[in-house]
C-alpha cells in the first residue's frame, strides 16, 4: 500500500527504530533481534541500523571466562523458569533467546558489520560450553538449567542455531 512512497517510508522506519534502540533498554525479549532481521532484509540500505542492533546485543552480552552469553532478565522469563532462575537466565532457544542472536550475528558478519563476527564467535562458544551428551538433546533450554530437555523448533538441538 505504501510501496509508491518507496525509500522515504523505509528511511523513516529505519530512523524510528534507530531512535527506539537508543532510548529503550533492548534485550532478546524486547525485540532487538527482530529489528536486526528487518535491517537484514533491507541491506545494504539499513547497514547503520543493523550495526546499531549488533552494538546493542554486544553491549548486553555477559562476558564469561570462556565466552559471552546473553541473559534474559527474570521479569521476562515464564513462571516456571523464573521460579528456578530468580536472577535471570541465558535462554538458549531461537524464539526468545541466544539462538536467534547467533543467527543474526552470523548474517551480519557476512555483511561485514563491525563486531558481528566477534559476537557470533562468542555466542557460539558460549552455547557449546553448556552442551553435553546427557539425554536426547545436547542443548538445554537455559544455560545451567536443570530439568527435562526437549527438542523442538525453538529449543534443544534444532532450536539452538549453533552454527
Amino acid at each position: 500500500m505504501l510501496a509508491h512512497l518507496g525509500h522515504d517510508v523505509d528511511a523513516t522506519v529505519d530512523d524510528a527504530l534507530a531512535g527506539a534502540l537508543a532510548r529503550v533498554p533492548w534485550d532478546l525479549i524486547n525485540g532487538a533481534v527482530g529489528i536486526g532481521v528487518y535491517a537484514l532484509e533491507r541491506m545494504p540500505e539499513s547497514s547503520a541500523l543493523l550495526a546499531q542492533v549488533i552494538g546493542v546485543l554486544d553491549a548486553a552480552a555477559v562476558v564469561a571466562p570462556s565466552a559471552g552469553g546473553l541473559d534474559t532478565p527474570a521479569r521476562w522469563l515464564g513462571p516456571d523458569l523464573r521460579a528456578r532462575h530468580s536472577g535471570g537466565a541465558c535462554d538458549l532457544g531461537v524464539a526468545h533467546g541466544q539462538g536467534a542472536a547467533i543467527a543474526l550475528a552470523g548474517a551480519a558478519a557476512a555483511w561485514g558489520v563491525a563486531n558481528a563476527h566477534a559476537l557470533h564467535t562468542d555466542l557460539r562458544a558460549h552455547l557449546w560450553s553448556v552442551a553435553d551428551d546427557d539425554g536426547d538433546t545436547a542443548f538445554p533450554a537455559v544455560a545451567g538449567g536443570s530439568g527435562p530437555r526437549r527438542s523442538g523448533w525453538c529449543y534443544g538441538d534444532p532450536g539452538s542455531a549453533p552454527r
